[in-house]
């Protein structure tokens, strides 16, 4: 599941066991430095979730979220997904959005 993932084993055998036991919350905040994982693990969290039959969206990779943007995000997610089991948002560089936005 996380094979791709080098180093970590704490927060993943973590992670695994809160999958496992269906108790992984709803939101989860993945903090660190730049270029640790935290977009990578982000998003096989949520494939290991519910596999391949969750609908992911990024957003803020390029640039820092704006309030359209998750205006947006928040649009799509109260839509029910036309294919698979849900949906899931990793926001990237959540760390950099204005007040108003975050």
């Amino acid at each position: 599941m996380f094979s791709e993932v080098v180093g970590h084993s704490f927060q993943l055998e973590r992670i695994k066991k809160l999958v496992e036991e269906g108790k992984f919350p709803s939101s989860s905040i993945f903090s660190g430095p730049e270029g640790v994982g935290k977009k990578l693990v982000a998003r096989l969290t949520l494939e290991s979730l519910t596999g391949s039959s969750l609908n992911v969206r990024l957003i803020g990779e390029e640039k820092p979220p704006t309030i359209d943007n998750v205006r947006e995000m928040i649009s799509w997610l109260f839509v029910k997904p036309s294919s698979g089991k849900g949906k899931g948002v990793v926001i990237d560089r959540a760390d950099e959005m204005r007040t108003e936005t975050a």
